[in-house]
């Protein structure tokens, strides 16, 4: 009876679905300045709990057309403060030609493979680990 209970729960870990509670999760995000101006640089940073390693890369999307690409950092570069650390970070300046308003980035977790890390939800679906976070551009004059 214990093999078939650890041969479950190696199929389990080696399908991507990570549920044994200790699945990695996002931590806070945040922007700093939470509002950004064209030509300012914003500090984007979010947390990442993940005791088993599981992600080795976080990558923000900002919805645009084309579709702006952030890829964040634990590596003590790029604007994060301390490799390691589970604050995965980038330094990013805002275009010139960003347009004023309100927008979300969206945060993804990767496995070393290139594939969104799956975790499952309360109701038992499977999706992939992400999170949103809200930002605001202003006019350049209305700082």
């Amino acid at each position: 009876m214990r093999s078939i209970a650890l041969t479950a729960i190696a199929l389990a870990l080696l399908s991507g679905c990570y549920s044994f509670g200790q699945a990695p999760r996002f931590g806070q995000a945040r922007v700093a300045p939470e509002r950004v101006a064209p030509g300012t640089t914003a500090l984007i940073t979010v947390g990442m709990d993940d005791t088993y390693g599981i992600v080795h890369r976080v990558e923000g999307v900002v919805p645009v057309e084309p579709p702006v690409r952030i890829p964040l950092y634990d590596n003590g570069e790029h604007g994060d403060a301390e490799a390691g650390d589970g604050v995965w970070s980038y330094a990013v300046e805002v275009p010139d030609i960003a347009p004023p308003g309100s927008s979300e980035i969206t945060f993804t977790a990767y496995t070393e493979d290139g594939l969104p890390v799956e975790v499952r939800t309360r109701d038992r679906r499977v999706v992939e680990l992400q999170t949103a976070l809200p930002f605001t551009i202003e006019n350049p004059g209305e700082r």
